[in-house]
């Protein structure tokens, strides 16, 4: 995550690492969803 957060910040400044952090919320959640996941708890070695 630090490299792709700095690229954020450095495009955008503080925008740009908010920006950065919600895509990757967004896509941590669909995922999680693919892989009908509700917690991260719930992820598995076997699925990581």
């Amino acid at each position: 995550m630090g490299r792709t957060f700095m690229y954020g910040v450095s495009a955008l400044g503080n925008k740009g690492g908010t920006h950065t952090i919600a895509m990757l919320k967004k896509q941590l959640t669909q995922v999680m969803e693919q892989l009908s996941c509700s917690q991260v708890s719930d992820l598995q070695k076997t699925r990581v």
